[in-house]
């Protein structure tokens, strides 16, 4: 590690990019605001509802706009025949 009581530290070519690459991760998560969001989770019964309850999973996973949510919850309401 050389002198540690040097008073100028060298940096080699690989920790100056890795530094500049932590400092802007750094910088994107404390300006992080979180976002409202709202999900759908439709289940189903199996056997003529006779089974267990089986939770279906939607690829989007998230909407970010409260009433696309509720428009979803509606659809999913509606097509339970």
């Amino acid at each position: 590690y050389g002198n540690l009581d040097a008073s100028v530290v060298s940096y080699g070519p690989c920790q100056t990019p890795t530094l500049g690459f932590c400092v802007e991760v750094h910088d994107q998560m404390q300006s992080f605001v979180p976002e409202t969001f709202w999900t759908v989770v439709p289940s189903v019964l199996k056997d003529g509802g006779q089974g267990a309850p089986v939770q279906l999973e939607w690829e989007r996973g998230r909407v970010f706009d409260h009433e696309i949510g509720i428009l979803f919850e509606q659809l999913v309401a509606e097509s339970k025949t």
